[in-house]
């Protein structure tokens, strides 16, 4: 199986179906829209007739930096849409960097979270990243985003499990880890955090 998982979220304001996820090897949506990569995460978009309109694929720069058992992968799921029908994506890749489209890279290397903005049109506006944390030995992750919501000012609050101490994501320290909860503007940049629940990793 070459799936890996596959989310769809119809977006409120023009009826467009996007679908997210990730891939190995090909996937094909028709209409002569297909991806080729290795453990990728992508992004496409349905007409309301069924017909794919563009499909972009997210996927590590190079491989390697301590991704050896994890994989070298990327993955990606549609959250929430804006008020100009801008897609909030977030996902997580392992490995050395991360290309997301339109010119936009990440230099971040080994397992990390994303958060990011795509227009309608598939180009990606902004990315944020944080450095998470992992085991290279077993590949075993720990650092998620837990759930995403926008308000009618487009800020952004996320939901996060925090294992990674002393990082920075959207511009906001996370020093500790545990549970947190933390607002983005439409930009990308971080308002505030709040430390839900202190934890330890173990």
């Amino acid at each position: 199986d070459n799936m890996t998982g596959m989310g769809i979220r119809v977006s409120p304001h023009d009826g467009h179906v996007y679908s997210s996820g990730g891939f190995n090897q090909s996937i094909d949506f028709g209409n002569s829209h297909a991806l080729s990569g290795n453990h990728d995460g992508y992004l496409a978009q349905f007409d309301t007739s069924g017909l794919c309109q563009w499909a972009n694929r997210i996927y590590v720069t190079t491989q390697g930096c301590g991704c050896t058992v994890e994989g070298n992968t990327s993955g990606s799921g549609v959250v929430g849409f804006d008020s100009g029908g801008n897609l909030i994506v977030a996902g997580t890749f392992c490995g050395c960097g991360a290309t997301f489209g339109s010119g936009i890279t990440s230099a971040n290397s080994g397992y990390n979270l994303f958060l990011a903005k795509y227009s309608p049109a598939g180009v990606c506006l902004w990315v944020q990243t944080k450095p998470g944390s992992f085991n290279p030995s077993t590949g075993q992750t720990y650092d998620i985003i837990n759930a995403v919501t926008v308000d009618k000012q487009d800020n952004i609050y996320v939901s996060l499990a925090n294992m990674a101490t002393t990082t920075t994501f959207c511009g906001l320290n996370f020093p500790n880890a545990g549970s947190y909860l933390f607002k983005v503007n439409t930009n990308g940049v971080g308002l505030w955090n709040i430390l839900t629940y202190s934890s330890s990793v173990g």
